[in-house]
């Protein structure tokens, strides 16, 4: 535009931005002004009227022509080119942040860009080719940045290294729905494909719940918090857990009691029973396979945890707010009477159990990771040993010995605790820490994973942080889920109740080793494609990759270590 007409319309512009800048928040402002600054610069348009000579001008055209032609290099050695290019980084500085801090800064930028583009002889197409250029470069940068900085929890280092990917998943047993939702929740499984699944609510045992989802590749350490809670709390229970020791015993009536609990389920759904006595009868029904378990396809570790037994004493019980007067009922001692906690018909010594409350308990086993050596590793040893004058044959064959020897040893703590209490689920919680105090000088790291029932901004997860505790979920994506209960189900028997996050994984890492967190993600969270209401559970998963990795300082003997912990 040029007269009079062009003077005026360009000072409405910039009055009209002006208003908008000083009304319309500064989220809205950033990226209108932004985007149409680029644009008029790339015109040769500018936003406030400039005095031209006709003087200069005819030389700024013939200019203009001379570097139409000259090759690109010599647009850019141009000192005006390169303010420019400084203007256009800063105004693209603003767009990955999501907008300007202030809206005065954004008008000044998108006003001088366009000035400067509208006074320097350089073509519209290298102006806004520049442009969006640096403004690609920059959000690349940006989300290169976020993302690393969210990935890990802390600095990455280069030794050796071994992934396990984790699920956590509350599988409600065999309520709300559970013969329409047993395929979906077992292609949910499936396609999670996770070297260890940590369940909750689930019917373990004879019952085997796990092993039909999973299938036989998975070795099963069992966690039957409800005999473990009535065997330690009155003559009563530990009679009633007897009786059923007993009846698991036989063939006939081992078959009756895994027949029960989708029976009187089923019945309690049909006829929509949900009074007192009616989950009565169902927690009598599912009583003796009903917990946790640990799926895993890793080794576990013949392990045992340092001055302690397969038998709690009375004072972790009552550490979790938990009443009684023994736990003379371990895993232990559990095991021994039926020769299996798993479907391979092998018992699990590293497992062990920690009675919570009631029907609340957790478990923990310890596995085998093997390391496998980073890439250059073996050369940069090598030369390390070079310059300290010693033999190349005699460090290599060590160091090869060493990769092939060297695994680390991590704990997997898994639970369910209190839906009714905060401070009973804090007691919990510190009783969880104290148990696993003991085991942190001997392992790579520990993991904690659960229905912890309790909002992110429950005073248990500050008791977690204070035990050395990160959330996995948290350091991946900057924030807890928004909810994982309830997940969208509905069912005639389902509980109820304002969505939130429940479920966690938590990690911990020894002074020695990096716990990296490469991914996290949520499973078990669409619908059916045929019935929206159907879901695979009325909790959410959360998966987790994690990476362990030696230190640089523990690499060269992480070997030795991890074999005098098997000895």
């Amino acid at each position: 535009m040029t007269g009079p007409t062009g003077v005026i319309a360009r000072r409405v512009v910039a009055i009209a931005a002006q208003q908008v800048a000083r009304q319309v928040p500064q989220q809205v402002v950033a990226p209108l002004l932004v985007p149409p600054a680029v644009f008029f610069a790339s015109q040769h348009w500018a936003l406030l009227p400039t005095r031209r000579t006709p003087g200069k001008q005819q030389q700024k055209q013939e200019e203009h022509q001379q570097l139409q032609s000259a090759p690109a290099a010599a647009v850019r050695r141009q000192p005006r080119f390169r303010r420019i290019k400084a203007v256009v980084a800063a105004a693209a500085s603003f767009l990955p942040g999501g907008a300007a801090r202030g809206t005065a800064a954004v008008f000044a930028v998108a006003t001088q860009l366009a000035s400067l583009a509208a006074s320097v002889p350089v073509s519209g197409a290298a102006v806004g080719g520049l442009a969006a250029g640096l403004a690609a470069k920059g959000i690349r940068r940006w989300q290169v940045a976020r993302r690393s900085a969210r990935r890990a929890m802390v600095n990455v280092d280069t030794g050796p290294a071994a992934e396990v990917s984790v699920v956590t998943f509350n599988i409600r047993g065999i309520m709300d729905r559970w013969p329409e939702r047993a395929p979906l929740l077992q292609r949910c499984l499936i396609q999670a494909d996770a070297d260890v699944f940590c369940f909750q609510e689930v019917l373990t045992g004879e019952f085997a719940q796990e092993l039909q989802l999973l299938g036989p590749d998975y070795c099963v350490h069992e966690c039957r918090a409800a005999l473990q809670h009535l065997s330690s709390s009155s003559l009563l229970g530990a009679a009633y857990v007897s009786t059923l020791k007993a009846l698991l015993h036989f063939s006939w009536t081992r078959s009756l009691l895994v027949s029960l609990p989708e029976s009187v389920e089923g019945w309690r759904e049909q006829y929509q029973l949900a009074g007192n006595w009616s989950r009565l009868l169902r927690d009598l029904a599912i009583a003796p396979f009903y917990g946790n378990s640990i799926a895993t396809r890793l080794p576990a570790a013949q392990l045992e945890p340092p001055g302690s037994s397969k038998q709690q004493p009375n004072s972790s019980g009552k550490a979790a707010g938990v009443t009684g007067s023994n736990n003379s009922w371990g895993s232990g001692s559990w095991s021994s009477f039926l020769g299996s906690s798993s479907s391979s018909g092998s018992s699990h010594p590293a497992s062990d159990l920690l009675v919570l409350g009631d029907f609340r308990a957790a478990q923990r086993v310890c596995v085998q990771l093997r390391l496998t050596p980073a890439p250059g590793t073996g050369r940069q040893q090598q030369q390390q040993q070079q310059a300290r004058g010693g033999s190349n044959v005699d460090h290599m064959h060590s160091n090869d010995s060493s990769s092939n020897d060297a695994v680390a040893h991590v704990w997997l703590v898994n639970t369910h605790l209190d839906h009714a209490a905060a401070d009973i689920r804090q007691r919990q919680v510190q009783a969880i820490c104290a148990w696993m105090e003991p085991l942190k000088g001997s392992c790579a790291g520990i993991v904690v994973t659960g229905d912890l029932n309790a909002p992110p901004d429950e005073a248990l997860h500050a008791s977690l942080a204070a035990a050395g505790f990160m959330s996995a979920h948290k350091a991946a994506h900057g924030a807890e889920p928004s909810f994982t209960w309830p997940s969208g189900i509905q069912a005639p028997l389902m509980d109820e109740g304002e969505p939130h996050c429940a479920d966690y994984v938590y990690a911990w890492q020894a002074p020695d080793y990096q716990l990296l967190v490469a991914a996290a993600q949520l499973c078990g969270d669409k619908p059916s494609q045929d019935d929206a209401t159907l879901y695979p559970s009325d909790h959410i998963g959360i998966k987790v990759k994690l990476r362990v990795v030696t230190s640089s300082s523990s690499s060269s003997s992480g070997g030795s270590a991890a074999g005098e912990a098997l000895a």
